[in-house]
């Protein structure tokens, strides 16, 4: 478990070297895909980032696990997934927050991690 504040939740099969794009202070998560598989090993050599891989499952079944490993963070950012009502549901079981949208996804931001 670590300290940290921000997450990028990747759900897009197909991001692979847009990963490079993401913020370097945060821990990504990344769908496991033939493209992303590659991205991902690429970045964290490279880097050293926290990057971690999954197998593909729905939205708010992952949600628990990363929290689980990064308890206290404060901002996700998803790829893959619409801002729905849905979504804020999975999202309100960890607090309240707020989310944007953002192109192919949302950023939620928790009031009291």
């Amino acid at each position: 478990m670590s300290a940290v504040r921000r997450i990028c939740l990747v759900m897009d099969r197909a991001f692979g070297a847009r990963l490079e794009s993401l913020p370097k202070d945060a821990a990504v998560w990344i769908v496991t895909s033939s493209e992303n598989k590659p991205a991902a090993t690429k970045l964290w050599e490279a880097t050293g980032q926290s990057v971690t891989t999954f197998r593909e499952e729905p939205f708010a079944d992952i949600l628990p696990t990363v929290d689980m490993h990064h308890l206290g963070w404060r901002e996700l950012e998803v790829h893959g997934e619409n801002l729905s009502t849905a979504a804020m549901e999975a999202l309100s079981e960890f607090g309240p927050g707020d989310a944007s949208p953002i192109s192919g996804g949302f950023i939620f931001i928790r009031k009291d991690p």
